[in-house]
C-alpha cells in the first residue's frame, strides 16, 4: 500500500518561562465577606491575597512569614488583639519577589463614663430617669473596625465609640460593648419606697407603729440609714420632728411637732410633715421619690377644769326644850378643782395649757373678786340655828338647804365662766408658744 503523510498541526506550548522584569503587587487584606479592611474585631476571619505581574503561567510558589505557610490566598483566625505584618515571597521559577501588609486587631479595652477613658469603677448605682454616656475604649487607641464598637444589653446601636442611655427599670442592668470580645457596664437603678401607711399622732407624742425603709434591688444593702422630714407650706413656728431610730431602717416619730400656717397662725387641723428615709449605696445617697406622709394634731380643747364639787356632809345640834338646833357643820367634804392636760410633757403646749388650767384651779379654789366656791364657811350660816322637834326633820331641812346651796354654786360657776376665762387666759398667753392657744385664736 502506498504510504500516506499526515501531518499533525501542534498547538503552541504555554509559556513555562517566567518573563523577566516581573513583580509582587500590594497584598489584598479583606475580611471573610471579602470586604477590604485593614482593622478587625478579635477572632474575626482575615483573609491575605497576593498577585503579582507575572504574565506567565507558570507555577508560583509562595511562603508567608511569620508562619511559613505555603497557601494563597492565607486564611488567619483566632488573631487576639495587635499589629500584625505579614511578608510574603512569591516564586515563580528561579525569580522570587516579596510583599509585606499591615492589618489591626482590635478587641474592647474597657466602658468608661469618661470622654478620657479613664477608670469607672462598676456597679455604678443611679436613681431612676438617670441619663449617662458610656465611651467603649479599643486595644489600639483610635482604632475600630466598621460598624464597631457594638453596644448591647440595655444600649444599642454600632460604629460609634459612645452611647447615651437613660436608666429607669430597677433592678440591675447592663450595658455592653463588643469587638470579638464583650466588656460589661454593670448600672443598679435604686428605688427607695417608705412603707408604713400615713399616719398622725398628737403634737409631743410619738407614732405608735413604725416606718420602714425598703430599699430596691433587695440585693443591694445600703452601708447606712438617715432619717429627714420636711413640710408643705410656709410654717410660722419651727416645725420640726425627731425619730426614735434616726439611723435605723426602721423608725418611729418622736415628739411630733404640730406647726402653724403661714397664713394662718391660729388655724385648727392637722400640720403635714413629708418623711424621707436616706440609703447610703456606694458612697451615693438616695432617696424615696415619693414622700410617706405624717401629720400632727393638736388637742381641742387641750385641757379644761373641773370645778370643785361637794361631798358627804354632817352638822352637830343640840336638844333643847324639846327641840333639836343645828349648831355647827360637823363634817364637810369638798373636793378641790382637778386640771385636765391632754399634752404630755414633751409638746410645746404643754405649759402653756397647764398655766391656763392652774389659774382655773386657783380661781375655783381660793375664789376671786368676792366668788368664793363650796366653802364652809359660806354654807355653815345657812344652817346654824335651824330647829326642828324632831331630829329627822331637822336632817331633811339641812339636806334641803344643802342642795340649795350647791345648785347656787354651780349657778354661779357658771356665770362667772367667761370671767374666769378671761383671768386664765391672762397667764397663758404670755407662755409660748403664741399660736392656737391664745385669746384671739381659739379657746382651751
Amino acid at each position: 500500500m502506498p504510504l500516506a503523510l499526515v501531518l499533525v498541526m501542534l498547538a503552541p506550548l504555554p509559556n513555562l518561562m517566567a518573563a523577566a522584569g516581573w513583580s509582587v503587587n500590594n497584598i489584598d487584606i479583606t475580611d471573610g465577606q471579602d470586604e477590604a479592611r485593614t482593622v478587625f474585631c478579635k477572632g474575626e476571619t482575615v483573609k491575605l491575597t497576593v498577585t503579582d505581574t507575572c504574565s506567565s503561567t507558570a507555577k508560583r510558589s509562595y511562603s508567608w512569614s511569620p508562619g511559613g505557610s505555603t497557601n494563597n490566598p492565607l486564611i488567619l483566625t483566632n488573631l487576639n488583639a495587635g499589629n500584625y505584618t505579614s511578608t510574603v515571597t512569591v516564586t515563580i521559577g528561579a525569580e522570587s519577589g516579596q510583599a509585606s501588609a499591615g492589618l489591626t486587631v482590635v478587641q474592647v479595652a474597657s466602658i468608661s463614663t469618661n470622654s478620657n477613658f479613664s477608670a469607672t469603677a462598676y456597679p455604678i448605682y443611679v436613681g431612676s430617669n438617670t441619663t449617662i454616656k458610656f465611651y467603649a475604649k479599643p486595644s489600639s487607641v483610635g482604632q475600630w473596625p466598621a460598624g464597631k464598637p457594638a453596644w448591647g444589653g440595655v444600649a444599642s446601636g454600632s460604629g460609634s465609640n459612645q452611647v447615651t442611655v437613660t436608666f429607669d427599670a430597677t433592678g440591675t442592668n447592663y450595658v455592653t460593648a463588643e469587638c470579638g470580645n464583650t466588656v460589661t457596664a454593670t448600672v443598679v437603678v435604686i428605688k427607695v419606697e417608705i412603707e408604713g401607711a400615713p399616719q398622725s399622732t398628737y403634737d409631743g407624742l410619738d407614732t405608735e407603729s413604725y416606718f420602714e425603709c425598703k430599699v430596691l434591688p433587695t440585693s443591694v444593702t445600703p452601708s447606712s440609714y438617715s432619717w429627714s422630714a420636711g413640710w408643705y407650706i410656709p410654717a410660722s413656728n419651727n416645725p420640726q420632728v425627731s425619730f426614735t431610730l434616726p439611723i435605723n431602717s426602721v423608725t418611729r416619730i418622736s415628739n411630733a411637732h404640730w406647726y402653724a400656717s403661714e397664713n394662718d397662725p391660729h388655724g385648727y387641723g392637722a400640720s403635714t410633715y413629708k418623711i424621707y428615709c436616706l440609703a447610703n449605696i456606694g458612697g451615693h445617697v438616695f432617696s424615696n421619690a415619693v414622700p410617706a406622709e405624717f401629720r400632727v394634731y393638736f388637742y381641742s380643747p387641750g385641757g379644761w377644769c373641773n370645778p370643785p364639787t361637794l361631798g358627804q356632809m354632817s352638822f352637830d345640834a343640840i336638844e333643847t326644850n324639846g327641840y333639836y338646833e343645828v349648831i355647827d357643820v360637823a363634817e364637810w367634804n369638798r373636793t378641790d378643782a382637778q386640771t385636765v392636760n391632754e399634752y404630755s410633757t414633751n409638746s410645746q403646749f404643754y405649759l402653756k395649757v397647764q398655766g391656763h388650767e392652774q389659774k382655773h384651779k386657783d380661781d375655783y379654789d381660793n375664789g376671786f373678786t368676792g366668788h368664793i366656791f363650796c366653802r364652809k364657811d359660806e354654807f355653815a350660816p345657812m344652817i346654824i340655828g335651824l330647829t326642828n322637834a324632831i331630829l329627822a326633820g331637822l336632817q331633811a331641812m339641812v339636806q334641803e338647804k344643802y342642795e340649795q346651796y350647791y345648785n347656787a354654786e354651780i349657778t354661779e360657776m357658771n356665770s362667772v365662766t367667761s370671767n374666769l376665762e378671761e383671768r386664765a387666759y391672762a397667764v397663758s398667753d404670755t407662755i409660748p408658744p403664741f399660736y392656737v392657744y391664745q385669746q384671739g385664736g381659739g379657746g382651751l
